[in-house]
């Protein structure tokens, strides 16, 4: 056999298994990503909301298998007393469907984290939201930030 139909062979069998092991999800599998990712933002005059605001789209397809949520934080300006809830909400309109975390400061806090380990309902389905709910506060800003890995 000549050395072109050799290499052509082998470089069709190459395709053929290559295609085989997308088929089987073997590349997707090794291309997913599992590094976190995080969300942060700033909640400017928290006391003008006083309402649940949406922070995160778990967008079908780039989680089709959903998030978990590996760690919450909240910053205020200075110490006080403050609990923000994170919430799962579903639907189109989004309707609320469970609490995931309460993140509370103490008066002599201003920073709080909870993680993996410590948040109640941490997985967050494909196509679902994360919603924050804003109580009465005093306090000038808010600063939140979630850190989750896709599924």
């Amino acid at each position: 056999m000549n050395r072109h139909k050799t290499v052509l062979i082998f470089f069709l069998l190459l395709m053929f298994l290559a295609v085989r092991a997308y088929s089987a999800g073997l590349i997707q599998d090794l291309l997913k990503s599992n590094d976190p990712e995080s969300k942060e933002f700033v909640i400017p005059e928290p006391d003008t909301i006083n309402d649940e605001v949406k922070i995160l789209d778990v967008d079908r397809d780039l989680y089709p298998n959903g998030i978990k949520i590996i760690k919450l934080k909240i910053t205020l300006p200075a110490d006080a007393a403050y609990s923000m809830v994170f919430e799962e909400w579903s639907g189109d309109p989004p309707v609320w469907q469970n609490d995931i975390e309460t993140v509370s400061t103490t008066a002599s806090e201003a920073y709080k984290e909870v993680l993996e380990a410590d948040i109640d309902d941490r997985i967050i389905d494909s196509g679902d939201h994360v919603f924050v709910d804003i109580p009465e506060t005093d306090v000038d800003w808010i600063h939140c930030k979630i850190i989750y890995e896709k599924l």
